[in-house]
């Protein structure tokens, strides 16, 4: 697993990881495995917890006592944990940022675009995701969505004469009063008035 893990082999690690929850599958059994495999891997890797939770990890673990605060834990440390390493090991690793960026030009227009809908299509947990773009850009995933949309917006504004609702709904706003409130933060200015003074 820590051989899968230094080759950027992610599929690899999981199947392992899988294989060995299958055969241990009680709650307590999983509790130690993870555990185990999160002491282990950090200090194989030198990893000294830097994902802005510091001990906090250790601290959610003790106080588990279902499944579901098992499956939190998991999503919340371990495998940001993993895709970590994988990041920081793999020497000619993607840009994952550039990727998010490119899904995001794509996809802006779709309403249900969201942190986990990405994270999903690059296989790495939301968590870290969400970690690492705003590290690499400056700028939380939210707010990046939404000047993209609103700097769409402002093109249809000047370049179209298509109603707000209109405008709305094709950069990626169900509602037309959040679009305009939105709208406002970004620029200063309501739709309308941008819309006057640029054309």
């Amino acid at each position: 697993m820590l051989l899968a893990l230094k080759q950027g082999e992610k599929r690899v690690f999981t199947q392992h990881l899988n294989e060995i929850l299958d055969n241990n599958q009680t709650l307590e059994a999983h509790w130690f495995i993870l555990f185990q495999l999160y002491i282990e891997i950090s200090k194989y890797f030198n990893i000294d917890n830097r994902l802005d939770q510091n001990k906090a990890w250790l601290q959610e673990f003790k106080s588990i006592s279902q499944w579901d605060d098992l499956y939190r834990w998991k999503a919340i440390f371990f495998d940001p944990l993993i895709d970590y390493i994988l990041y920081k090991w793999d020497k000619y690793s993607k840009d994952y940022s550039l990727q998010v960026k490119i899904f995001i030009e794509q996809n802006y227009h779709n309403s249900s675009l969201s942190l986990d809908m990405v994270a999903e299509y690059l296989e790495l947990s939301p968590s870290y995701l969400s970690w690492l773009f705003k590290k690499e850009t400056g700028i939380n995933f939210t707010s990046y969505i939404a000047k993209k949309r609103i700097e769409e917006a402002k093109k249809l504004l000047i370049q179209t004469k298509l109603n707000l609702y209109e405008i709305s709904k094709a950069v990626g706003f169900n509602d037309v009063k959040y679009f305009i409130k939105v709208f406002k933060k970004e620029v200063s200015l309501t739709p309308i008035q941008f819309r006057e003074l640029n054309t």
